[in-house]
Formats: structure tokens, C-alpha cells, sequence
């Protein structure tokens, strides 16, 4: 039924499909349905706000997901990177549904409460560099102690926001590997100080 989806969409509508929208039928399974799932997270939602019909948001939990769990051994380009973390995954046989989830929603969850609505932005747009590095930075840190102080995260992220290395890492050649990991980096070495 996907392949039928993609052909019919390609002969119907003529639209290109988005990079997710392939991954969802080439590597469809359970980790393809727990990705449409964690979309509904409410403090998701209120961050993310209106739901993009192309899978963008889905695209951008797989690649917190691909980058928190093996960054360190990212390879230009993200498009194959996360393609292989998707295709490693596919049934949840690596991670759990309850892992990711857990994973997910725990970071997500805090930083609404700490920062709110406009949280990954650089002005009015949702950074997908800034949101990367901040979920996987805190997510590490929640890994070590669970309950860091929410006005100190707060001003480790706006501290981070402004720190000028940091910066370049999240504006320009986002995707390269000193990019990628610098600003990965950055965030770790920022929360772990909370």
C-alpha cells in the first residue's frame, strides 16, 4: 500500500516528495508510526505549532534521534545519515518504542516549560540546528540527573544562543561534520554545568 501511495501521489499531484515522505515508505514500520505518533506531543505541538503535512516534523525527531545516539560517528550528508539510523531501526529491534519515547518526550516536555513557545527559534522560525543540538545536549544531560533547575537551563540556553563558535555552528554549513558536532558539543559542555 505504500509503494501504491508514492506512485499515486507522483501521478496525481505531481508534487515531488520531501525526503521523509520517502524514508516513510521505503523503511516503513513501527519506528515510522512512533515517529507519527510523537508529533502529537502536546508541548511538540505548542513549540512546533501547525502541523507541516509534509513529515518535516517527523523528519526532525529522527534526526534528534539519529544524532543523539551516534553523532559521533556523523558523515556528510544528513540525508544518508539519517537514513541509516531509520533503516537500522526500522522495527524498534535496536530501540525500544518505550527508549524513544521516554527519550523524546522527557527533553521536549522541559524546555517547553522552561522556555515556552519560541524555544529553537532565531527569530520567528524553528532553527532545525538549534533544535538538534539543545534536545541532544539536554537529553544527555537528563540521562545523567534528572531533574536540573529550570531557570539555570534557561540561561545556559540563552547563553548558548549567543555564544559566538556556537552560533556559527547553527547559521552556516549546518550539515558539515565540525558543524554538526561542534554544536553538539557546545550544547553537552552548556548543560552539563546545570
Amino acid at each position: 500500500s505504500s509503494i501504491y501511495m508514492v506512485f499515486e501521489r507522483l501521478n496525481t499531484g505531481g508534487t515531488p516528495l520531501q525526503p521523509q515522505e520517502i524514508r516513510a515508505c521505503v523503511y516503513y514500520g513501527e519506528f515510522n508510526e512512533l515517529l507519527s505518533d510523537l508529533v502529537k506531543n502536546e508541548s511538540w505541538r505548542n513549540i512546533f505549532g501547525k502541523e507541516n503535512k509534509r513529515m518535516k516534523e517527523q523528519e526532525l525527531i529522527l534526526r534528534f534521534f539519529s544524532l543523539f545516539y551516534e553523532y559521533n560517528e556523523y558523515k556528510k550528508a544528513i540525508k544518508s545519515f539519517i537514513n541509516s539510523f531509520m533503516a537500522k531501526n526500522r522495527r524498534l529491534e535496536l530501540y525500544s518504542r518505550e527508549d524513544l519515547t521516554e527519550l523524546f518526550t522527557t527533553p521536549i516536555q522541559f524546555i517547553h516549560k522552561s522556555i515556552g513557545d519560541k524555544a529553537f527559534r532565531k527569530g520567528n522560525k524553528l532553527n532545525a540546528a538549534i533544535f538538534d543540538s539543545v534536545m541532544v545536549g539536554l537529553a544527555k544531560r537528563l540521562h545523567r540527573n534528572p531533574v536540573p533547575d529550570e531557570s539555570q537551563f534557561k540561561t545556559q540556553y540563552d547563553n548558548l544562543l549567543e555564544d559566538k563558535e556556537y552560533r556559527t555552528f547553527v547559521e552556516s554549513s549546518t550539515s558539515s561534520e565540525s558543524a554538526i558536532k561542534g554544536r553538539i558539543n557546545k550544547a553537552i559542555e552548556a548543560f552539563n554545568k546545570i
